[in-house]
């Protein structure tokens, strides 16, 4: 499927960020700074350069691409630090500062894929070759290296332990995830969403924001997936469904087949059915190749949401 390829290229877009972008470092960004890894306590490493930080729209200075997603999500400040060790190693560390620790969430929901290992690093890591990602309280933390091999992913989960240990406790997730449990075995991916940005980056239906997404859930499956998007009232649902049917409606990449009060589905040109609905306060979306499964797996959402 598109969202794919989409994840992977965006992914590796905000991984290769430039050292020499941008080296500007004001006050009020100092705090973050205190957070990198001491290379005291790191035999063998020394620091590349001065620290390059970034406050709100100076983002898109610091990053050659993928500033913007970190705005949908809630960016406040962020610093980006090299390191080398003597054996010739070497690696970047990015902290990303965000409005609150749902934000912190979503970005390192939207920034990890469905393969690595699982880590007890902060409240949720990942080690995915040559990458660590991990979230605590309202920070995302990306430890990029520039290989896979044993001693880079060493010192990838050493400098992620470190930032782990000087950062502040607490944080939680967006109450919507409670809805799709991370005990499931079939699913194998989630993304918290706020906004149409991280919304397209997991399927396109169209660039223009036609559901009026605010948050929402993205939830892959081995076979299919499911989004649920979560309104300010039932009205609001029921407006933005009507909205993006009318849209879908008129894109030749997508056919129609049903429109009821229920619902209505479509069939994409990768010939996966798409069944939407709006249910209370949400939109819920199935996107599969099986269109028998769709109704039992919407049904199955809809009364955990009657439970939520």
């Amino acid at each position: 499927m598109k969202f794919r390829s989409l994840f992977q290229i965006f992914v590796i877009s905000m991984g290769l960020v430039s050292v020499f972008s941008f080296s500007l470092q004001p006050e009020s960004t100092q705090g973050i700074v205190q957070y990198l890894p001491d290379t005291g306590a790191l035999s063998g490493w020394n620091q590349m350069g001065a620290p390059q930080t970034a406050k709100g729209e100076d983002l898109f200075l610091l990053i050659n691409g993928g500033a913007e997603i970190y705005h949908e999500y809630g960016f406040e400040k962020a610093v980006i630090q090299s390191y080398k060790h003597q054996s010739g190693l070497s690696l970047n560390v990015e902290l990303y500062e965000m409005t609150d620790s749902i934000s912190a969430y979503g970005m390192f929901s939207f920034k990890t894929g469905s393969q690595g290992q699982i880590l007890d690093i902060g409240l949720d890591s990942l080690l995915e070759d040559y990458y660590l990602n991990f979230w605590k309280n309202n920070f995302v933390v990306t430890v990029i290296g520039f290989d896979a091999s044993e001693s880079t992913q060493r010192a990838l989960i050493q400098f992620a332990q470190i930032m782990e240990a000087k950062l502040p406790g607490g944080g939680k997730r967006p109450p919507l995830m409670d809805l799709f449990s991370a005990r499931d075995k079939k699913m194998v991916r989630r993304v918290f969403m706020e906004g149409n940005l991280s919304f397209y980056n997991q399927y396109e239906f169209d660039s223009e924001n036609i559901f009026g997404i605010q948050k929402g859930a993205a939830v892959f499956y081995r076979d299919h997936t499911v989004f649920l998007l979560e309104y300010s009232s039932r009205d609001k649902a029921l407006l933005w469904f009507q909205n993006a049917f009318k849209h879908l409606n008129q894109n030749q990449r997508f056919q129609s087949l049903k429109m009821s009060s229920e619902g209505g589905s479509f069939l994409d040109q990768g010939k996966n059915y798409i069944f939407i609905l709006p249910f209370q306060k949400f939109i819920l979306i199935y996107l599969g190749k099986n269109d028998s499964n769709a109704r039992k797996k919407l049904e199955n959402l809809k009364k955990k949401i009657s439970e939520y």
